[in-house]
């Protein structure tokens, strides 16, 4: 497997040059094979509808941003705090069960078992989100035994909307893997603007806060969940019918085989968070809360630069790279895969690209867009971040490789050491060049754990 995916380049290192132009058009066919695949009626439709939902996406979360970033540099810092918390619950759980739900869906499927696997979701869904509300409970009298300046009413507000927003990216990925790509980019079409609406209309109502703005979208996330569910149980086959016995011994094993799938992606989620969201809180401990604002704004911008659009053509390859690698006894579909895979790494090195030139150009524009002159103070840092959150992100896609391996334990080291690493280099840098030192660390961190991962690839293809 390992000499067919890695083939045309020995060719290109070690032939002559005749060979070299075999393998440029062995390649070049293989390129043209792939999109003809992805051009057929069904795949074209989603291809349509991924480019339709980004665009709409992008305009929506730029009028969301206006109106959330109109609270004020230190308010959204708050928010933006808030949100960072978000992405720790989501990194130590929802996202690892998301990744274990996503890479055994078709195995259960292929064997009848669909709906039990749908089922076992649902039950992770409620069980994990009733736990995290007994937590936020609990942290209601700490925090008014430590006379801490939240009041009860914003922790359950945050703290519901943590649950919300963790539940509602679980059911895009599920809906993503079932290739509904039309009815999913109408769903989440319908919750930002959703989220705009109430947004809205609570600044008609009262001032908009950090807590105002989270109970205003924690509403729309709610009547959103409701329809994803209703989506979702409509597309699940019903396929085979187990008696109590069986129905358990299935559960369990679908139990064990995500599970263990999905710790290493835990450990991953601790340190990754330090890498991609602790210089925020370093930020608000060696300057201020309206800092972390200004600075998010930002982050915001190159997240829709790079993360955003690599997202959606990952939720489309992904599935297709999962289903063809899945089928164990099909050599050509396991290739075509690994093929996928490869232009996949491609689109992402040149959206790195891509954002760090737009962003030089046009970065400040884009910030007044979305912001107003208060967040704006530091635009020239943007080309920075962009380059940073390209290189996080094509490591990123490089992990797959491991990962449809079924080895993802081998990146546990690296994300590890880059999580610490990063947290050093935040602490060393903000303290002392400010803001500008955020972007300073955050490069050097994000090539640091680019180089880390090609050498664990390396390592892996050559065992």
């Amino acid at each position: 497997m390992d000499k067919n995916i890695y083939e045309n380049q020995a060719n290109a290192k070690f032939s002559n040059n005749s060979a070299n132009q075999s393998s440029k058009l062995s390649s070049f066919k293989s390129l043209l094979a792939i999109f003809k695949t992805f051009s057929k009626h069904q795949n074209l439709a989603e291809i349509g509808w991924l480019i339709l939902g980004q665009l709409i996406s992008v305009v929506l979360g730029f009028v969301s941003m206006k109106f959330l970033t109109s609270m004020g540099t230190k308010e959204f810092g708050k928010y933006a705090l808030v949100l960072t918390i978000a992405a720790f619950v989501s990194a130590i759980l929802y996202g690892p069960a998301e990744q274990g739900f996503v890479r055994f869906y078709f195995e259960y499927a292929n064997k009848g078992n669909a709906r039990t696997y749908v089922a076992l979701f649902y039950k992770f869904l409620i069980r994990t989100g009733m736990g995290w509300l007994v937590i936020i409970l609990l942290a209601i009298p700490v925090n008014n035994h430590f006379r801490a300046s939240e009041s009860a009413f914003g922790i359950l507000i945050m703290g519901l909307y943590i649950i919300a927003f963790c539940s509602s990216n679980l059911y895009n990925s599920m809906l993503n893997i079932l290739r509904k790509r039309k009815i999913n980019t109408i769903l989440q079409v319908v919750e930002r603007s959703l989220i705009i609406l109430f947004v809205f209309l609570m600044t008609l109502t009262t001032t908009l806060t950090a807590n105002t703005g989270f109970l205003a979208i924690l509403i729309a996330l709610i009547l959103v969940i409701f329809l994803k569910t209703i989506v979702l149980s409509k597309f699940i086959p019903i396929g085979n019918a187990l008696n109590k016995s069986e129905l358990a011994a299935i559960r369990k094993e679908m139990i064990k085989v995500i599970a263990t799938f999905s710790f290493p992606f835990a450990i991953w989620g601790i340190t990754g968070w330090l890498q991609s969201n602790s210089e925020r809180w370093v930020i608000a401990k060696y300057l201020t809360t309206a800092d972390v604002g200004i600075f998010s704004v930002m982050a915001i911008l190159a997240n829709y630069l790079v993360a955003l659009p690599s997202g959606i053509i990952s939720q489309f390859m992904q599935p297709i790279i999962y289903e063809n690698i899945s089928a164990t006894a099909d050599a050509q579909k396991i290739a075509k895969g690994f093929k996928t895979l490869k232009y996949l790494i491609a689109i992402n090195i040149m959206l790195a690209v891509f954002a760090t030139l737009f962003s030089t150009f046009l970065g400040k524009y884009l910030i007044l867009l979305i912001s107003n002159k208060e967040f704006a103070a530091y635009w020239f840092i943007l080309p920075l971040l962009c380059l940073g959150a390209g290189l996080f992100n094509i490591a990123q896609t490089l992990i797959t490789i491991g990962v449809v391996r079924n080895v993802p334990k081998i990146y546990l080291w690296p994300k590890v050491i880059t999580g610490f690493f990063a947290l050093f280099l935040n602490i060393l840098f903000i303290s002392r060049f400010g803001i500008v030192g955020i972007a300073i660390s955050l490069a050097i961190t994000a090539l640091f754990y680019l180089v880390f991962i090609i050498f664990v690839n390396n390592r892996l293809t050559r065992s």
